[in-house]
């Protein structure tokens, strides 16, 4: 179509058109916002300036009464002219009565069929009464700013508000009506700010918004129908509605100027590119005349038509691609491998490479009227679902395409939005990479068949590889078997021995410690004691090699006098190197000579290497330490003539189990020895490394070691001295006054629980326990349960290894049960490895006795738990301010004092609270829980309780806000002098005292 929208002359008065209204005589009054009130001649298109409104330039609302306008102004108050003299009839402002204006500034009059004129302002809504020549004020638009008035056919008054969506006056049921925005419901009011409301030929209510478009009311269901930028309008900003005699909707908005078919529901854009004087416009400004010609204010001017006159644009513009860009550099014909053999106008299709998949076509539509009105949209087949239009730039580029056929679609539209049904068509075939070519899928047959074959070739290999492991490691595994069937059996008859070992060794220092032995006999008990300690070294070097072998053996270095360690192993071996007739010698450095080493691991290495010579030698047996200070090292050295062990067996004789036999010709047999297996790894934890050297005359060893570990344990003399005292203690050479006293500090012996299944060991422990205290005995952990259930009991001493239930077993319940945890728990045991005796600590054991012991030290360590015990809980009764808690040693005990604790201090005030109360609410019997207090605590559930009040009591007097007989009565004691005379008992020092 073509429009006659055209600009207006410029003597119009303002740039800023708001109003119209047209007068009895067709006089057009034209309200401005920026120049005041203009006259407009529709027949000889003049303009004449409205003189007294120089002084009210912003005009926002006219209506004609009679041959009366009524002007509204902003902050300027209400005017009334006399259209036909040109005069200011009357001025309304705001004053203090309360029928006068409610604000100065009139945004919208109304007259209604009935003649009543209503005004809308910032305020909100009055009602002109013409009796009194004052305004009424309607209470419930009081407060709302009031945009515009309508009043619809049916007599309904409408009004938009800025900010509080529509109201709706029911003539028939008397009632307002708000219209409001719902996110939740699709179907409420677009938009809360109301700019206008419009009712079309077919009493239609259409309302525009700032923000959310324009919708259509449905009074059927008091719905709203919304249409905005999604359905094609150019902004959701909607000014005014005028419908033009075809029934068409012409929409104001601040991008143009919409036509909207409210049948099909189509949107035609109109902006500058149509002729428009600017595509902002006004804010409810517009008219139309009985001709239909349409007058629509904007902020420069206003603009006149009449949609009569548009005419259809029947050209169809055609549609070209102009350019052709590869990596937005422009491609021309006839360029080294540029695709385009001739213009890309002209071509119908083009070949690109695998690397030219990223490129751009300029396409342009070939129409001449109102060409910016033009619309192309395009498709690329292949690629594009639906057809996309071109914005302001016409250049349409596609990114990294896969390889293949597309066909690139145009087309274009006129001014008036109907599509040429011609498109322009190009097709585009973009060639596979190499790697997807003809040629490299023969290659990758070729490979896979090469594959194919070579992996059979290599699983086949790789069968028979595995089934050749599978056999060596089924040899290995039966070896390992025979091996740990040896080191086990070994193993378990060293456990058995241990036990009688102990009960040898045990009566034995019994005996030895007597001072009344004839020397005869004393050197008979040394010589037994000599053997049983030679025989327990052997078990403990059996237990020793099995840790290692499994990796539970740990060493820990200090620094050691070597030269002293070497002297002393010397001279063990003196008296059995004169028996033989050997020549033992040592040669040692002139000063003394210090390494980082396990005394005991290297005592042992020496000891095996020595006995080793001893065992197979001849005639002599050398030894001899070197040192080497540029590496950091020192060398033994030990010598020994006799069979010549050859070159190539001199590293397996320190495998298990193997030695070197004469009688077999010079074959490496099984034997019983693993002294060599021992000591060899015994030097590997050092760090160091122990061979035979070859290419010898005579049987050489020799033990390398580094001279400074690492990992070095520094210990001071008062270390020493605490060490030395330990191993006193363990000897019994010392056992302390104290300790003494400490058994005998009560009259009752404390009760000490033996578990132990074998019946001499159980007989054994009794008698040495016996003489301090009184001994239960049971032989597995069940019967130990029982015995604690029915007697009181201050210590258990339990073995592990046991029929029914096991030690640790019993460990466990000692201290998880709320009924025992209390009781401190001895695990004494022949299993000597370092993950047993983590588990018993993990489990809550108060000590770890390896067997075989000696009796002084396991009454040194019973002593001690029960001393500490009782020292702990002395402590705890004579300081006022020592917390319960403190006397918690377990996770069990803790929640037994936590909750005892609780009960008692929401009960203290309370008299005749009793021991039956505190067992009742712990869900304890009274014997269960007696014995529980005493063993925690040593008190009786009464004595713990009068604690308690005594505690508490010492503790307000501390605080020193009640006087000595208020709390008195505030801890439960319900006279002042027995509550003095127990306090002076417990604590040594009466109440008033104790406050100063």
């Amino acid at each position: 179509m073509k429009s006659t929208i055209r600009k207006t002359e410029k003597i119009l008065r303002g740039k800023r058109v708001r109003e119209f209204c047209q007068d009895n005589k067709g006089t057009l009054w034209i309200g401005t916002e920026d120049g005041g009130l203009n006259r407009f001649d529709p027949e000889t298109k003049t303009f004449s300036f409205f003189m007294p409104s120089a002084g009210f330039t912003n005009i926002h609302g006219l209506c004609m009464v009679g041959d009366k306008l009524w002007v509204g102004t902003f902050s300027k108050g209400l005017k009334i002219v006399d259209t036909n003299t040109g005069n200011i009839l009357k001025t309304y402002q705001k004053t203090d009565s309360p029928h006068s204006l409610v604000d100065n500034s009139i945004f919208a009059i109304c007259r209604t069929a009935t003649g009543d004129i209503y005004l809308g302002t910032m305020f909100g809504l009055l009602k002109y009464n013409e009796q009194t020549d004052d305004f009424d004020r309607i209470a419930e638009l009081a407060g709302k700013f009031v945009y515009d008035i309508k009043e619809d056919s049916g007599g309904n008054l409408w009004l938009a508000t800025y900010a509080n969506g529509a109201y709706c006056f029911n003539v028939n049921e008397k009632r307002w009506k708000n219209y409001v925005h719902n996110e939740d419901n699709k179907e409420s009011l677009p938009y809360d700010k109301v700019l206008s409301i419009f009712e079309d030929s077919h009493r239609q209510i259409w309302l525009t918004t700032q923000g959310g478009g324009f919708c259509l009311f449905h009074p059927d269901t008091e719905t709203f129908t919304s249409y905005n930028s999604s359905n094609g309008l150019p902004n959701d900003v909607v000014y005014q509605i005028v419908e033009d005699a075809d029934g068409l909707l012409w929409l104001t908005t601040n991008s143009g100027l919409a036509c909207f078919n409210p049948v099909t529901k189509q949107v035609k854009v109109y902006t500058t590119a149509n002729g428009l004087l600017d595509d902002q416009f006004n804010y409810r400004s517009s008219y139309r005349d009985e001709a239909g010609t349409i007058y629509l204010g904007s902020i420069d001017g206003f603009v006149v038509f009449n949609p009569k006159t548009f005419t259809e644009n029947k050209n169809l513009p055609p549609v070209v691609i102009t350019d052709f860009m590869l990596f937005n550099k422009e491609v021309r014909v006839g360029e080294s491998s540029a695709p385009l053999e001739k213009s890309i106008t002209f071509s119908d299709r083009i070949t690109l490479q695998s690397d030219q998949n990223s490129f751009s076509f300029r396409i342009a539509a070939l129409g001449y009227q109102l060409p910016k009105m033009n619309k192309l949209m395009y498709r690329l087949d292949g690629f594009d679902k639906n057809w996309i239009t071109v914005g302001e730039s016409p250049i349409v580029t596609y990114s990294n395409l896969g390889y293949g056929d597309y066909l690139f679609r145009v087309k274009a539209s006129n001014s008036d939005g109907v599509w040429n049904p011609e498109e322009h068509l190009l097709y585009i075939h973009i060639l596979p990479p190499f790697y997807f070519s003809i040629w490299a899928y023969c290659i990758y047959a070729l490979l896979i068949i090469g594959c194919s074959v070579y992996a059979f070739w290599y699983f086949k290999q790789r069968s028979n590889r595995q089934h050749r492991r599978q056999l060596e490691k089924f040899e290995q595994e039966k070896e390992r078997e025979i091996y740990n069937a040896k080191i086990d059996f070994f193993t378990n008859v060293a456990h058995e021995i241990r036990t009688p070992l102990a009960l040898i060794k045990g009566p034995l220092e019994n005996i030895i410690l007597k001072k009344h032995l004839d020397p005869e006999t004393r050197e008979d008990l040394n010589i037994m004691q000599h053997n049983t300690e030679r025989l327990l070294n052997l078990t403990n070097q059996l237990l020793d090699f099995r840790k290692v072998e499994s990796q539970g053996y740990r060493l820990n270095f200090a620094k050691c006098d070597i030269t002293n360690v070497l002297r002393e192993t010397y001279m063990r071996f003196t008296s059995l190197s004169r028996q033989k007739g050997f020549d033992l010698t040592l040669e040692l450095p002139e000063e003394n000579f210090c390494a980082h080493v396990n005394r005991e691991a290297f005592t042992k290495i020496i000891s095996n290497l020595l006995n080793n010579g001893m065992k197979y030698a001849d005639t002599y047996v050398h030894i001899k330490l070197e040192v080497d200070a540029e590496n950091q090292a020192f060398y033994v050295i030990t010598e020994n003539d006799g069979v010549i062990i050859p070159d190539e067996m001199k590293e397996e004789i320190f495998q298990p189990f193997v030695r070197f036999s004469q009688k077999e010709e010079g074959k490496v047999a099984t034997g019983a020895g693993i002294g060599l297996a021992l000591s060899r790894s015994l030097a590997e934890l050092h760090r160091g490394s122990l061979i035979m050297v070859p290419g010898e005359d005579a049987n050489v060893f020799r033990l390398t070691l580094p001279i400074i570990q690492d990992m070095a344990i520094s210990l001071d003399s008062d270390v020493m001295n605490k060490e030395v005292e330990l191993q006193a203690e363990m000897s019994g050479e010392q056992f302390s006054d104290d300790k003494q006293e400490g058994r005998h500090q009560r009259e009752s012996k404390h009760v000490v629980l033996v578990v132990e299944d074998n019946p001499d060991m159980l007989s054994f422990i009794e008698r040495q326990l016996s003489s301090e205290y009184t001994v239960l005995t049971a032989t597995n952990g069940k019967e130990a349960l029982q015995a604690l259930d029915s007697n009181f009991v201050n210590l258990v001493v339990s073995d592990v290894v046991m029929p029914l239930m096991d030690g640790f077993e019993l460990c466990k319940i000692i201290k998880s049960e709320v009924g025992y945890s209390h009781i401190p728990i001895i695990l004494l045991t022949a299993k000597t490895n370092l993950q047993s005796k983590i588990e018993g600590m993990e489990l809550g054991a108060d000590s770890y006795i390896e067997k075989p012991f000696s009796p002084e030290y396991l009454l040194a360590v019973v002593s001690n738990l029960i001393n500490n015990r009782e020292k702990l809980r002395q402590n705890f009764a004579k300081s006022p301010f020592v917390a319960v808690n403190t006397m918690a040693l377990t996770k069990a005990d803790e929640e037994f004092i936590k909750k005892l604790n609780e009960i008692i201090l929401s009960n203290l005030s309370n008299q005749e609270f009793s021991m039956d109360d505190i067992a009742d609410s712990l869900n304890m019997s009274r014997s269960s829980f007696y014995r529980k207090m005493k063993g925690v605590l040593d008190l009786t559930p009464n004595e713990y309780l009068r604690l308690e009040r005594l505690k508490r009591a010492a503790q307000l007097l501390k605080e020193g806000e009640s006087r000595i007989n208020e709390i008195c009565y505030m801890v439960g004691f319900n006279s002042s002098s027995y509550f003095s005379k127990c306090f002076q008992k417990q604590f040594g020092v009466l109440p008033k005292d104790f406050v100063g």
